[in-house]
């Protein structure tokens, strides 16, 4: 009997669990459905942007305003033209210096047409719509506005502008906007005051007045490093990388980078930038292979799903120095879903350089030169022909052992028969091929060729596998983030053990010493 009524306990016990697990299984989908709601009307609503980076400030607390820039470029895409006029007149006191300028610029941006509502919701979009607006009109206007409120209604502001090709314009408020920012000294400000940076160097920069604006950008870096704002510096520095680049100015480029230091709580987005800008300097400087190193973090610490562009830059640079390295590109690196179209007169180069076909190579540069231009690729690429040859004088003495030197001039298409001679001997003097000239007669004879595995090839390439593993590793760890105060519960721990092992010491001296008293 009494094994029976256990079971049928056990058996009532059951649906009163799964009735707990659907509860909860309901209760997270809820709050997930409200998470979703509540970020949907995020991403339009400029009052409730404008609510949590007032929160953020009030409170110090980064977190609300680190959620407004996360979804930045999604509100971009949903934002309108009277939404930042409404906000410019609702949160803007009258008088602030800069609300002239800022409603003057906001009049002058189009409203974009209405995006076609989702389907089965059509009318609930439309009265969200409505009623933001209404809310946002009959809002209250502000006597004071802090300045991570103004910086951002500047930032909505610019970037209208920019998709408006209002450059001018955009130049103008984000002037206006870094000025301010360069003013005001707290730490509250950091985030916003970073995105104020990027779109005054990215409105300057599509206008063309990038070099105007390089001063002003040392001026506030070195600011940013003497108030130790870590995210200035590293947006900053990004910046300048770019902005020397752009010009072609790779020393100066590389003096800023072995003076200013990039700091290590930089977050992952800028130091992808800042490890691409480091690798096309290195690859201009001849140092491919510290190019490579950090073009490869860089694909890796860049998003695999989002940011197309640049991984398509970093994707054609990497495939310019690894065949410059005297390494071939996988074809899987080439031919990636997104990629495989952009990257194809990439891959006709590497495989010119794979089977040494210099006609070939000469075809792709001239009918992609204004790619490669684009690209600011074209001065690496010319670097390739020396390399295309040497693929090609490899491939020679592995197929021959006695070879005229016309028949190379023929096989490999230099332009003068008279070079050949001086390339083939470049290539033996460089250890390239294993071979050796025969004047008098005009030919190339090879040697015999070793077994690669009696060298130290292999070990060296085991040794350069495994320390990019160890970098890994080691990247890996110092990327490691423990909650704040972690070790505050440790030390507490700790000092109640403490004090309980001397009140047990105390209480044992305390004993023995009445013992002690009782023998007496």
């Amino acid at each position: 009997m009494g094994a029976t009524e256990k079971k049928g306990e056990g058996k009532a016990d059951e649906p009163k669990a799964e009735d707990e697990a659907k509860k909860k299984a309901e209760a997270a989908a809820a709050a997930a459905a409200a998470t979703k709601r509540e970020d949907d009307r995020l991403l339009v609503d400029v009052p409730a942007q404008v609510a949590l980076i007032e929160r953020s400030a009030a409170t110090k607390d980064p977190k609300a305003q680190n959620r407004v820039l996360r979804h930045s470029s999604a509100i971009r895409r949903k934002l309108t033209a009277q939404a930042v006029r409404n906000a410019i007149e609702t949160f803007i006191p009258e008088g602030h210096p800069l609300k002239p300028l800022l409603a003057t610029a906001a009049a002058k941006v189009p409203e974009k047409p209405p995006p076609p509502a989702a389907a089965g919701a059509p009318a609930a979009a439309a009265a969200a719509g409505a009623e933001m607006d209404v809310d946002a009109q009959a809002a209250e206007k502000r006597t004071a506005v802090c300045m991570e409120v103004e910086a951002y209604i500047c930032v909505l502001l610019t970037t209208l502008l920019i998709d408006a090709k209002l450059l001018d314009d955009a130049a103008a408020v984000s002037s206006a906007a870094f000025a301010r920012v360069q003013a005001t000294n707290q730490r509250t400000l950091d985030a916003m005051g970073a995105k104020v940076y990027f779109y005054y160097a990215r409105a300057h920069e599509l206008g063309g007045k990038l070099a105007s604006i390089r001063s002003a950008l040392l001026r506030a870096h070195r600011t940013s490093v003497l108030h130790h704002n870590g995210l200035g510096q590293v947006v900053l520095l990004n910046l300048l990388l770019r902005n020397y680049l752009q010009h072609s100015l790779y020393d100066q480029a590389d003096k800023l980078v072995a003076k200013a230091g990039f700091p290590e709580s930089a977050p992952n987005n800028q130091l992808a930038r800042y490890l691409f800008y480091l690798g096309r300097i290195k690859a201009v400087q001849l140092e491919y292979s510290e190019s490579f190193s950090c073009l490869l973090q860089a694909a890796r610490k860049a998003p695999q799903r989002a940011a197309v562009g640049f991984r398509l830059s970093v994707a054609k640079l990497t495939t310019i120095v690894q065949l410059l390295m005297g390494e071939v590109p996988s074809r899987s690196a080439l031919q990636q879903r997104e990629l495989e179209k952009p990257l194809r007169p990439y891959l006709q180069i590497a495989q010119a350089v794979r089977i040494g076909d210099l006609a070939h190579f000469k075809h792709v540069m001239e009918t992609s030169a204004a790619l490669f231009h684009a690209d600011r690729t074209h001065t690496l690429i010319v670097r390739l022909r020396q390399n295309v040859i040497r693929a090609g004088l490899r491939n020679i003495n592995l197929a021959y052992t006695r070879i005229p030197l016309e028949s190379i001039w023929h096989k490999l298409k230099i332009d003068r028969l008279e070079d050949v001679e001086c390339i083939v001997a470049k290539a033996v003097r460089d250890g390239v091929i294993d071979a050796e000239i025969d004047h008098a007669a005009g030919v190339l004879i090879s040697k015999e060729v070793d077994d690669l595995y009696a060298t130290l090839e292999p070990q060296l390439a085991f040794h350069k596998r495994t320390s990019f593993c160890l970098n890994v590793h080691n990247d890996a760890v110092k990327a490691m983030s423990f909650p704040p105060d972690a070790h505050k519960g440790d030390l507490e721990q700790e000092e109640a053990k403490r004090k309980e092992r001397l009140r047990e010491e105390a209480e044992l001296a305390q004993s023995l010493a009445e013992e002690d008293d009782d023998e007496f």
